[in-house]
């Protein structure tokens, strides 16, 4: 299987690459297979998915200015804020998309809310402008659910 994570941050930190250890930046890097290990193996029916089989859409904290540092970097197809003004955000999803496809055909989406831009919906204290509109959202999961069977 795989997975689209839209977020407004990557989560994929490492013990080694996170500043203040908190899991919850970990999840991304936790469901590819590189980190905590003895904690992946103890989840009755875990399985890994490759980095070839993740899209990761948002991520725009990065590029905010009152952002906080990048440690790491996303894992699999990036749909971030260059990306998007480089080739449009249906244009960089559908080529994301594509690019799973031909690797499988079920996927797990993951939608954090403050992958939304601020101006449309504040969802927790970690916002960050340059997010993606409700609207934006709504046609990603309209692209998945065209090309995939979506698990949860």
């Amino acid at each position: 299987m795989g997975m689209v994570w839209f977020d407004g941050h990557h989560d994929a930190l490492t013990p080694d690459t996170s500043r203040n250890g908190f899991m919850s930046g970990m999840p991304v890097t936790m469901i590819a297979g590189y980190c905590w290990p003895l904690y992946r193996r103890a989840i009755p029916g875990f399985h890994e998915i490759p980095e070839e089989r993740i899209i990761t859409v948002g991520n725009h904290e990065v590029y905010w200015s009152k952002g906080r540092p990048a440690d790491g970097r996303a894992l699999g197809t990036v749909v971030d804020p260059p990306v998007i003004a480089k080739m449009g955000y249906e244009v960089a999803l559908a080529n994301a998309l594509d690019y799973v496809a031909a690797r499988t055909d079920r996927v797990y989406i993951h939608i954090d809310p403050d992958c939304i831009d601020p101006q449309w919906l504040r969802a927790n204290s970690h916002f960050a402008e340059g997010g993606l509109s409700p609207e934006q959202v709504c046609v990603g999961l309209r692209m998945i659910a065209e090309r995939f069977e979506i698990l949860g």
